[in-house]
């Protein structure tokens, strides 16, 4: 109601350094639908991110139940509204069999909690559910993506559009104006999903 929306943007206003995530924002099953673009942009103080991947919404069991873990269209929504929004994996412990099966790789100069949140609050993350990232490289409009295994890859861009796949550990797309560019892959190993790559304006 308004008031929980109110108090939700208070607290966004004031979290400062606090790292802020939408979690499971899309309708799961027969419960109520928790976020909508619209109901984002009205709390005028926007997270530093949403949820991708669910790893409790993973598991067979809720898999069976209706629930289903992708978030991945509504991240697409939100960054073609022009929001730059990080995207992030979690398992969501709620059941033994949740742990480690979605979380979130961090670039840091050091293993602090400081640095950790910094990194993931400025996009210098992925999220996976276990295929690991090899090599990422921009060099002006070609974008280049190694994975550890190989992979059935893809580059996104706006309304979610596919601008290129195909089956590999390398990947290349070169840019042509789009507003945002990001890499998702999928094996045996798990999901990627690379942070979006925005066009300078």
């Amino acid at each position: 109601g308004p008031f929980y929306e109110q108090s939700l943007e208070d607290a966004l206003s004031h979290a400062g350094d606090l790292l802020t995530i939408v979690a499971h924002p899309q309708r799961q099953g027969k419960l109520v639908e928790y976020w909508t673009l619209p109901m984002l942009e009205a709390l005028g103080t926007w997270p530093d991110g949403t949820e991708v991947y669910n790893g409790h919404y993973g598991i067979p069991s809720a898999i069976e139940n209706g629930r289903w873990p992708l978030y991945d269209s509504f991240w697409d929504e939100l960054l073609t509204a022009g929001h730059r929004v990080w995207g992030y994996a979690n398992d969501d412990f709620h059941d033994p069999e949740d742990f480690g099966n979605a979380f979130n790789m961090v670039l840091v100069d050091e293993a602090t909690p400081e640095s950790i949140i910094r990194a993931a609050k400025a996009g210098r993350c992925y999220a996976t559910t276990g295929l690991k990232l090899a090599h990422v490289c921009v060099d002006g409009s070609e974008i280049e993506v190694k994975t550890e295994r190989v992979c059935d890859g893809r580059f996104v861009g706006p309304g979610g559009r596919i601008l290129a796949e195909g089956k590999g550990r390398s990947f290349t797309y070169v840019a042509s104006g789009e507003c945002y560019v990001r890499f998702e892959g999928v094996c045996d190993a798990g999901r990627i999903f690379l942070q979006p790559m925005f066009r300078e304006s």
